[in-house]
């Protein structure tokens, strides 16, 4: 539950990356989605670095469970 993922500077925030100078989800939320998303195979982890990839069954997980469909670059498709 949310209660269990609270902490002082909240459960979700925004936050900017330095290398990509991308936001990104921060916080409990976020460390709960990248666990919960990978341990599911949706995203795969990039051997070298810190990147993700949308895995093709989590495309479609996501197409099914929220209605968000990405393009080739990862975008939210129009």
């Amino acid at each position: 539950a949310v209660e269990a993922m609270s902490s002082p500077r909240g459960v979700a925030r925004q936050c900017l990356d330095w290398t990509e100078r991308r936001h990104h989800l921060a916080g409990p939320l976020g460390v709960r989605l990248l666990s919960t998303m990978t341990d599911r195979g949706w995203l795969a982890l990039e051997p070298k670095g810190r990147a993700v990839r949308l895995t093709s069954e989590g495309a479609r997980e996501l197409k099914a469970r929220l209605g968000v469909s990405l393009d080739d670059e990862g975008r939210v498709a129009a």
